[in-house]
């Protein structure tokens, strides 16, 4: 049974919103990372939210895919949440990734950074999560909110300490000792109200021994985003 780190914020119901996706591609089947499901103002629909380097060598396909190809690769997409309480059948793809995106190893500091995005199903817009509007500072604490390749990790959501920004992302240390971040590519990073502000990529071990995790924060990706939603509303 999973459970929630304790602390002053109430994220019991964010989990609802993050899921372990199977993306039926081009080439075949790619279950990597985490999804979530948020919601712009811009945006009619919910949205899917990920990391765009799953669509490469890091999510196990040969090659990396650019922003503008997600559309022709990726053809259905199927959810199970990280709760392990909902399963969403298979549905129609249809990308919202912007033109701009970049993978995470490219500087963000321009264009939207490591993102994917796709349309979500109906049934998940009441339990999207907002979008902050308010950027993360140095200092804020935030929690990025997955499941982990830990069996002895229960919690949904592990705390950090935001540390500052490189190369267009943001560096947050991790409080919960031990944790591993494998498989949480694309899971959300939110504020203590919920709210996503950012998307988390992965991490490393500094050298005075602790996790390091860094994320694509919302600042880079919103204003795109909102852009994909209002094209494809014009389509």
């Amino acid at each position: 049974m999973y459970s929630h780190s304790a602390g002053a914020a109430d994220l019991s119901r964010v989990p609802a919103a993050v899921f372990e996706p199977t993306f039926v591609t081009t080439e075949g089947d790619l279950r990597a990372g985490k999804v979530f499901a948020a919601t712009l103002p811009a945006c009619k629909d919910a949205l899917l939210v990920s990391a765009l380097h799953l669509f490469g060598p890091s999510g196990g396909m040969k090659k990396q895919s650019s922003g503008s190809q997600i559309a022709a690769l990726v053809t259905n997409i199927s959810l199970d949440d990280i709760a392990g309480k909902v399963s969403i059948e298979k549905f129609r793809a249809r990308s919202l990734t912007p033109d701009k995106a970049s993978c995470c190893t490219d500087k963000a500091d321009t264009g939207a950074g490591d993102i994917a995005a796709f349309a979500a199903p109906e049934e998940l817009r009441g339990l999207a999560l907002r979008v902050a509007t308010r950027p993360v500072k140095k200092g804020d604490k935030v929690f990025v909110i997955s499941s982990i390749a830990s069996p002895a990790v229960t919690r949904l959501s592990h705390a950090a300490i935001a540390e500052g920004m490189e190369s267009g992302y943001w560096l947050y240390t991790y409080l919960e000792p031990g944790f591993v971040v494998r498989a949480t590519s694309g899971a959300p990073v939110v504020n203590e109200a919920g709210e996503v502000v950012a998307i988390n990529l992965g991490g490393a071990t500094s050298k005075t021994g602790k996790m390091m995790g860094y994320g694509n924060p919302a600042v880079n990706w919103s204003a795109a985003l909102a852009s994909m939603c209002q094209r494809s509303a014009g389509d």
